[in-house]
């Protein structure tokens, strides 16, 4: 299962000031990129509604929001940062941004378990750019039981929860895959 994902801003503002500029940024660039820039109004001073969405996000990177604003006499202000984080399946990944030079899966805990467990798991940090995984449960007939994540993601150690309050006591395999490894 590939996923897709957006993130939507929505903000009302009374203001005499004209229409704001959106902004996003990632984790590891520190330029805003113009993502929108609204129409220019007439100065007013009641409530106005705007809204974007960003669909060009990967789930588990974290992206960077602010907006902007320009006066009458063209000054532009730089207002506060807000991020947001896509997370599939509503999953609680927990990232450590640190550089990782190589894929690693770790043996999970507590080892055995009931009914939930703990994996953890390295994805390199390549030149800022996303890999692709797939973080997979088999049982011990090799059969398919659970993707827990299949899409982009950053590089750095992650740690996440699984729980199989609904599959029966066994022995069960995670297996992480991407485009150079494939590890159990």
């Amino acid at each position: 299962m590939i996923l897709s994902f957006c993130i939507s801003i929505r903000l009302s503002l009374k203001t005499f000031l004209s229409p704001p500029l959106f902004f996003n940024r990632n984790t590891v660039d520190e330029n805003f990129e113009l993502l929108q820039k609204n129409k220019r109004q007439s100065s007013t001073s009641k409530v106005t509604n705007y809204a974007f969405t960003d669909r060009a996000v990967y789930n588990g990177f974290t992206y960077y929001y602010r907006l902007a604003d320009r006066d009458m006499n063209g000054v532009i202000t730089y207002h506060s940062t807000v991020n947001a984080t896509p997370n599939a399946k509503g999953i609680d990944f927990k990232q450590r941004a640190v550089v990782i030079k190589e894929f690693a899966l770790h043996a999970n805990y507590p080892n055995p378990f009931n009914p939930e467990t703990t994996i953890r798991f390295d994805v390199p940090t390549l030149n800022s750019e996303l890999q692709h995984i797939k973080l997979s449960v088999y049982n011990s007939m090799e059969q398919l039981v659970d993707v827990l994540y299949e899409g982009a993601i950053s590089g750095g150690q992650y740690e996440m929860n699984w729980n199989a309050v609904n599959l029966s006591s066994g022995i069960y395999f995670v297996t992480l895959q991407s485009e150079q490894l494939a590890q159990i």
